[in-house]
């Protein structure tokens, strides 16, 4: 036995697969990012259940079918605070980089990525702010993240082309209902998500064969009871994508 373990520690694991086996664990941990809540006493005065702005086509339907799954939260060792998150399901990633610039990703890549103007705005008041790329095997563009955080706010966009993507929303709440509703977005069908739990909101869109997550999430003081990021205010942002 002892000669058996001694040759097991002998055995080099190429260099290739141990980063890849790394990525793995690393893409578990970011796949899904999630909202903790901040304090039990900041509560959203919004709506609880679902709302309905606009009706959706079939096609819209079935797009959207499926997109949001909410659960009652119940406390365990593995599960301390109420959570609210996001990922695209069946993307093939191979590694992870990050750049300056949106514009240095377009070249490297030879894409335009649909992008919130807004969010160049809000960019004047940046503490920080990131802008990361998975590839698949091939080299490929997978997905694009942006991060944005201000004194004040929270954003981010996370988009892809993938054909297979599917857009994979979850929560766990008090009471176990959350806030979904049909808007359009510049006459584009789209939902608007979110808690009463968590001061924020995001909408996922698809259009022109790309799919979008966009969030905007409070990072201030809020006073007890109020909901210091309005509907209007992450709709606006949707408003200003540059496809």
């Amino acid at each position: 036995m002892n000669n058996i373990k001694q040759r097991l520690d002998r055995i080099e694991i190429p260099k290739e697969l141990h980063e890849r086996s790394k990525l793995g664990v690393k893409r578990a941990k970011l796949e899904q990012p999630k909202r903790k809540l901040k304090s039990p006493l900041v509560a959203a005065v919004m709506v609880t259940v679902l709302g309905c702005g606009f009706l959706l086509s079939p096609t819209g339907q079935a797009m959207f079918e499926g997109l949001f799954q909410i659960s009652k939260f119940e406390k365990s060792a593995n599960n301390e605070e109420i959570s609210f998150g996001y990922h695209f399901d069946n993307l093939d990633i191979y590694e992870e980089n990050d750049y300056d610039s949106l514009n240095e990703i377009e070249d490297t890549f030879n894409v335009n990525i649909p992008f919130p103007e807004q969010l160049l705005i809000e960019e004047t008041n940046k503490e920080t702010i990131e802008n990361r790329v998975s590839t698949d095997e091939n080299g490929d563009l997978s997905s694009y993240r942006y991060n944005l955080s201000t004194p004040k706010r929270s954003y981010s966009v996370l988009a892809t082309s993938i054909v297979d993507a599917k857009a994979k929303f979850s929560a766990e709440t008090t009471d176990g209902t959350g806030i979904e509703k049909d808007i359009m977005i510049n006459g584009v069908s789209s939902k608007l998500l979110g808690i009463k739990e968590i001061d924020g909101y995001t909408i996922y869109i698809e259009n022109e064969n790309w799919k979008l997550i966009i969030s905007c999430f409070d990072r201030a003081s809020n006073l007890k009871g109020v909901s210091d990021v309005k509907e209007e205010e992450v709709i606006k942002i949707a408003e200003s994508i540059k496809w």
